[in-house]
């Protein structure tokens, strides 16, 4: 156990990046991540992004914020795993896709917390 609860909590931030590393201009039809431990399991990032297309060469990031219980985790063995989907369509050719599975695990030890406090008695003259 961890010395108070609010130690099992753990702000998250995540970063999905999608990259074109093609020659074409590509129009995104999707950016979405599916995470099997959270509500809703699967969410869309496309009302986030300002311009749906994207450059050859170029990139977009959207984040997520998330706070992660680290003492449930480790308490049912559980991992956590977040895909993010990109789609895109270029000008002329057949659609591309790529998703990118991120699986997220609790440290296998528990670590103790131990607090080690040496005193020094002393009287009101300071003698020890």
């Amino acid at each position: 156990k961890s010395c108070d609860e609010e130690s099992c909590l753990i702000p998250l931030t995540y970063t999905y990046t999608m990259n074109n590393i093609g020659t074409n201009t590509m129009d995104i039809t999707e950016l979405s991540r599916t995470n099997d431990a959270v509500t809703p399991a699967t969410v869309s990032f496309l009302d986030e992004i300002s311009d749906e297309t994207l450059d050859a060469g170029d990139s977009i990031s959207v984040e997520e914020e998330d706070l992660y219980d680290i003492c449930e985790a480790r308490e049912e063995e559980r991992s956590e795993t977040t895909t993010l989907v990109g789609k895109a369509d270029p000008p002329e050719d057949k659609p591309c896709e790529d998703s990118t599975p991120y699986v997220l695990e609790p440290p296998s030890e528990s670590k103790e917390c131990r607090v080690r406090v040496d005193i020094t008695c002393a009287d009101k003259e300071g003698t020890v």
